[in-house]
């Protein structure tokens, strides 16, 4: 295994230059240190990285200079760093940095070969040094917007199924070379040895927990990441800068000795202080007299509740931060195509024949083999024949069904010869046989005239209930005639909705508006909420059951988040796991407004009597048909007496 001493001075033997073309496709230059001649050059627990000028040619003419970092990898390139690397090549995302893998890049005086990752070069600081400038600056409005933006990031990569197991103060990069307004656009993240992507069906052990500032202590080497670790080291990034802006002292900035951020290491929890283990440690204290803006708030608890967690995996952690974290407050622009450039000196025949700088194409999966059944074994031969089963004869002679004095009398009288004593007595038995038969037949006959008296009495009680039942039935059929008749709806004009206040059914009226389920449409629903605004309604609010985002394709689903984000007071979604229909009949009946829905919410009768019975009396029903809407309700609502 290959120290990062080694290549450190491989590079500088080598005059800071990768050999040329062949072996050096990028015609790399390596760049130098402090000191004359010595690659500047950081190392880690799996790699070293290196600064490097990279340029592709046609006859010696160089052109398209870039700057970039070269991983060497210590040892053996572990298996999901190149399907990482496909992963990023296939689903390009801006806070990603272009990567490509290069086989036995390096070679020791040992004979041993490291293999290299080029990556984008990304030129700025790190999170934690911006967070200095930013402070320093009298910007600390920013680092609202940073957290926002990073948070954002987060869910972005999630949704695509990218899985940041390393996320800190070092590995968020800001990327200054960018011009964006936004910050969000100049996130950049880095060290991916700790990833887990889409894809990945045995993740491998790499023994690493991430930095254990930012880490749950229940993360363990003897696993990969999974979901609970990417949410709870955001949280700890999203309270820390939250914090920092509204008391910017906890940070210090300027002076050396600091109470809670140690430069280099972390933003303001401490892992060997206790603020990951425990809530009542210095830090927490000063957490907990912070005022929190907005929902911010909310990230602090779930991260209180996460911290005085044992364990977070297979905890109800996940459901808790997902019904927050997942939907970010910032206003963003969807994920951009990004382009990658591809290099022509990456092409030439000499580098398709080697294996020493190809790029390295993702796994095919393997097709699942079903495992053939073992045929079955052949049964031993026996050395002696088993004898075929002789046939039975057949009985020539009739069978005679006996009699009842064959049945009664035994076998062995049958047998006896006849005699005087034994054939006076015949007559007796056969009398007393004959006397019992009838004693039966008498029996069944009394039976079953019991049965037939039992089912009169029966069919008599059965009249008499329906005799009775007879005026409830008629009663209920009345009452069914006259709610059928109160069940018909009339026309309402929307200005006769002046004043009033409106509670709209969200999932219900785009579901009645969009012929496509699967993808919402919501510009007719945007229409809807004009036509009650234009008829001077007090208010129109809009409750959202919680997988409806869901269903939106990319554009509509900014325009949805936008409209959310725009009227947070009247426009809500319901959080995970809960009904929306019980929010919208409690909001109605405490706000008294007027509920817009074609759904009559039955099974909330008994649950919720009171919101339920005003409902049942401000209750209006939609429809939309050739792009108009139209409005009706029940002749008997209240709403329409006013």
């Amino acid at each position: 295994m290959p120290s990062a001493i080694q290549i450190v001075s491989k590079l500088r033997l080598m005059k800071l230059k990768i050999p040329p073309i062949g072996v050096n496709p990028n015609n790399y230059k390596i760049q130098s240190g402090k000191k004359h001649k010595k690659p500047k050059s950081w190392a880690g627990n799996f790699a070293v990285v290196v600064p490097a000028i990279a340029s592709s040619g046609e006859g010696g003419t160089l052109r398209d200079q870039r700057k970039v970092a070269l991983r060497f990898f210590l040892a053996k390139t572990p298996s999901h760093i190149t399907q990482i690397t496909s992963f990023i090549n296939n689903n390009p995302h801006p806070s990603l940095v272009d990567c490509k893998m290069y086989r036995n890049m390096l070679t020791l005086k040992n004979g041993e070969k490291a293999d290299m990752m080029e990556m984008d070069f990304v030129e700025g600081p790190t999170l934690d040094d911006w967070v200095e400038q930013t402070i320093l600056s009298g910007s600390k409005d920013k680092l609202v917007e940073m957290a926002e933006g990073i948070r954002t990031v987060v869910n972005q990569l999630v949704n695509i199924g990218f899985y940041h197991g390393d996320l800190s103060h070092s590995n968020i990069m800001i990327d200054e070379s960018n011009t964006g307004q936004l910050l969000v656009d100049k996130i950049r993240l880095i060290d991916y040895d700790s990833v887990l992507v889409k894809g990945i069906s045995n993740p491998p052990e790499t023994k690493e927990v991430g930095h254990p500032n930012f880490q749950h202590p229940s993360r363990k080497s003897s696993r990969f990441t999974i979901l609970e670790d990417v949410f709870f080291t955001s949280l700890v990034i999203y309270v820390s800068l939250i914090a920092i802006s509204e008391n910017p002292n906890l940070w210090q900035a300027g002076t050396e000795n600091r109470n809670f951020h140690s430069k280099g290491d972390n933003l303001l929890f401490q892992s060997p202080r206790g603020d990951l283990e425990r809530t009542d440690t210095d830090l927490w204290v000063e957490l907990d007299k912070i005022h929190y803006p907005g929902e911010t708030k909310k990230a602090l608890d779930c991260l209180k509740k996460a911290v005085n967690t044992s364990k977070l995996e297979g905890s109800d952690f996940l459901s808790q931060v997902e019904e927050w974290f997942s939907i970010g407050t910032l206003n963003v622009h969807p994920i951009p195509v990004v382009h990658r450039k591809i290099n022509k000196g990456n092409r030439t025949s000499k580098q398709s024949s080697s294996n020493n700088n190809l790029s390295i194409p993702s796994p095919k999966p393997r097709k699942k083999v079903s495992k053939p059944m073992p045929s079955p074994k052949p049964r031993k031969k026996l050395s002696k024949p088993m004898p075929s089963p002789k046939p039975r004869k057949k009985d020539t002679k009739p069978k005679l069904k006996k009699t009842l004095l064959e049945q009664v009398i035994p076998a062995e009288t049958k047998r006896k010869p006849a005699n005087k004593s034994s054939s006076a007595s015949r007559p007796k038995i056969r009398q007393e046989i004959l006397d019992q038969q009838a004693t039966k037949e008498a029996a069944k006959e009394a039976a079953k005239e019991a049965a037939k008296e039992a089912k009169k009495a029966k069919k008599a009680k059965k009249a008499s209930k329906e005799a009775k039942k007879a005026p409830k039935e008629a009663n209920k059929k009345n009452t069914q005639k006259i709610r059928k008749k109160k069940l018909k709806t009339i026309p309402v004009q929307f200005e006769k909705l002046s004043g009033m206040k409106i509670v709209i059914d969200g999932a219900n009226a785009l579901h009645e508006c969009s012929s496509d389920m699967k993808s919402l449409d919501l510009l007719p629903l945007q229409n809807l909420i004009s036509l009650f605004e234009a008829a001077s309604t007090e208010s129109v609010s809009i409750i959202f059951d919680a997988s409806t985002r869901y269903k939106f394709s990319d554009e509509n689903f900014l325009q949805f988040q936008k409209l959310i984000d725009s009227n947070k007071e009247n426009y809500t979604v319901a959080p995970k796991a809960t009904e929306a229909d019980s929010i919208i009949l409690n909001v109605a009946y405490q706000t008294q407004s007027l509920v817009v829905s074609n759904d009559f919410f039955v099974d909330y009768k008994k649950q919720i009597p009171e919101a339920h019975d005003w409902f049942s009396k401000n209750h209006i029903t939609m429809s939309y048909v050739a792009g108009i809407w139209t409005i009706n309700a029940l002749h008997d609502n209240q709403f329409l007496e006013k």
